[in-house]
């Protein structure tokens, strides 16, 4: 008896996430190549295979070879696992993006303050045009 396998549709609908946005991250971390088949590293830990078809091309009548991404019943796990660590990453990204924009948003309001000290500390002088002026 054969473990289960998954195609990517199936796999990305399991785990909540879309298709292309699967790919993509798969991609980002180098589990799949550019044609989004799967690295020798990861199909041989036997979380991820591919399978070759045969499909036809157009009416033409002429048939072409191609190759898409299974997912093994092992390989759900760890992909599940993968995900969850990329959303951390993500979270912990944006968080430290919010960070440097309150650093960024004190460090402007004391450049302020500062400006605002200078201005309200100088000394005004007043000279005769300005006291002769009527309002």
């Amino acid at each position: 008896m054969s473990e289960p396998c998954y195609t990517m549709d199936q796999a990305a609908a399991i785990l909540s996430i879309g298709r292309n946005e699967l790919f993509k991250i798969l991609r980002e971390r180098k589990i799949l190549n550019v044609e989004n088949l799967p690295n020798r590293e990861y199909r041989e830990a036997g979380y991820l295979s591919s399978r070759q078809f045969q499909y036809n091309l157009g009416n033409s009548g002429l048939k072409k070879w191609g190759a898409k991404t299974i997912v093994t019943n092992k390989g759900m796990k760890w992909l599940g696992k993968v995900l969850n660590r990329h959303n951390q990453e993500k979270q912990h990204a944006a968080e430290e993006r919010r960070q440097a924009a309150k650093r960024e948003n004190y460090r402007r309001n004391e450049i302020e303050k500062q400006a605002w000290k200078t201005i309200l500390s100088t000394p005004w002088t007043t000279n005769n045009e300005a006291d002769s002026c009527k309002i």
